[in-house]
């Protein structure tokens, strides 16, 4: 078994793991603010202490502030492909097509047992959704590839994970697999599987995308920066921020985005789960949450399907395997597959907001 106390890195990430780092991480979550000063009055401490932690969890890259983009309101759909490679060796290969279409967000290569696929996640204009279809048959044909799975509504979740499990006295992480598999079973907590319906539409202006650019970029932007590099003044931006981009939902506030385990010992792995039931599926997700390990879930309820993002210790990915296969025994689970990402291939993007003008977006496929 592999010991945590080895590891330098890890020795420097536990030092940042203390109790104090754990109140700012959970209300992080709780309140979804990128203000500093709201979490330090809802932690009840200084603000200067709050940004001495903060900046302490930021700069060993443990945590990162996301903004959340509500894409439905901007007349985007979510759409999720698995590829297959059938090993044709045609060229050019999969990724240079998909990189061609502007509006992907996330692209995976992983590999299951001697397979590789790709997983990609795509923000695509409603009204180009059939277009598209025919661009992606067509590139699979071109690449030699085969698509193995479509979700063309895929629902978001997003585990709020936390450290918990963390052993403060000790400096160890204590990965309670047994706990989480009753929990799961007993089924006690339940997550939101409502799908994402069109909110009240309203044409974005200048002044909105380049504010949704900017906190794309870096969550942590304020209004002053922006305001000085628009050209305007902060109460400008202040307005466009709350009266047009929170008033109708584009922005839906913050996600604190954490990296519990230094990159040196640990794995992004990618399951891809069918469950029994949507109870089962449900029971599962909620289980998620403030677990260590997990940090995204795309969801179909058409199959009671889901696809996982997993990031463990290496030591613990035969663990994870045997909590796995034993929900699969209890019938929570009817089919699993994982597999490990290719770190180098693991790709993300920010909206095309250059594609967007007076209300509509460019589409060419």
């Amino acid at each position: 078994m592999f010991d945590w106390r080895e590891s330098p890195t890890f020795r420097k990430y536990s030092k940042a793991i203390d109790k104090t780092c754990q109140k700012i991480i959970k209300a992080l979550h709780e309140t979804g603010t990128n203000n500093l000063s709201l979490l330090a009055k809802k932690t009840g401490m200084s603000p200067a202490l709050v940004h001495y932690y903060y900046d302490k969890l930021t700069s060993k890259n443990i945590l990162k502030l996301k903004v959340k983009v509500n894409v439905v309101n901007m007349g985007l759909q979510p759409i999720e492909i698995i590829f297959k490679d059938e090993g044709m060796g045609k060229e050019p290969g999969l990724e240079s097509y998909l990189k061609g279409i502007e509006y992907w967000r996330n692209i995976e290569k992983y590999y299951v047992q001697m397979d590789t696929y790709w997983h990609v996640y795509f923000n695509i204009p409603k009204e180009a959704i059939n277009d598209f279809n025919r661009y992606v048959r067509n590139v699979s044909e071109k690449a030699g590839v085969r698509i193995v799975y479509m979700n063309t509504n895929p629902i978001d979740i997003n585990p709020k994970p936390n450290v918990d499990w963390f052993n403060d006295e000790e400096r160890r992480w204590e990965f309670k697999w047994s706990e989480w598999m009753d929990e799961v079973v007993l089924g006690s907590r339940e997550v939101d599987f409502t799908v994402p319906k069109m909110g009240e539409f309203v044409v974005l202006d200048k002044p909105d995308v380049f504010i949704i650019q900017k906190l794309e970029e870096d969550a942590e932007t304020s209004f002053k920066e922006m305001a000085n590099e628009m050209g305007v003044t902060p109460p400008t931006v202040r307005y466009h921020y709350y009266k047009h981009l929170v008033k109708y939902d584009i922005i839906e506030g913050y996600e604190a985005i954490l990296k519990l385990f230094p990159e040196n010992i640990s794995i992004n792995i990618l399951g891809h789960i069918q469950f029994t039931s949507r109870k089962n599926m449900n029971s599962f997700m909620a289980s998620l949450e403030g677990k260590p390990f997990s940090s995204r879930v795309l969801a179909n309820l058409e199959d009671n399907r889901a696809t996982v993002y997993f990031y463990i210790p290496f030591d613990q990915i035969v663990e994870l395997n045997k909590a796995l296969i034993n929900m699969k025994r209890a019938g929570i689970i009817k089919d699993c597959t994982m597999g490990l990402i290719d770190y180098k291939s693991k790709m993300e993007k920010s909206l095309p907001m250059n594609l967007y003008e007076k209300g509509s977006w460019k589409m060419f496929f």
